[in-house]
């Protein structure tokens, strides 16, 4: 029989993002990085404040949460970073 994966593991991201800035998490949903790691977007979140978040997967640590929008630079599906 064939062994099924999620489909998490066969889609590639819809969108990719790379840390401006280093920053240390402020909650337990939200995620630590360093400048110029790379995560990929799961989906938009908005919250309360104002403020914009990603629901972001780090695929180098499996680590997955919550990062400020404003600390990132995105890069679509399919195009090249400079």
């Amino acid at each position: 029989p064939a062994i099924s994966k999620p489909s998490t593991a066969i889609l590639p991201p819809q969108k990719v993002i790379r840390s401006l800035a280093s920053y240390r998490s402020q909650a337990p949903q939200e995620l630590s990085f360093q400048k110029g790691d790379f995560f990929y977007v799961i989906r938009d979140v908005a919250a309360s404040a104002g403020s914009e978040w990603f629901e972001a997967h780090n695929p180098m640590t499996g680590a997955r949460g919550l990062v400020p929008k404003s600390m990132f630079e995105e890069f679509q599906k399919g195009a090249a970073p400079p």
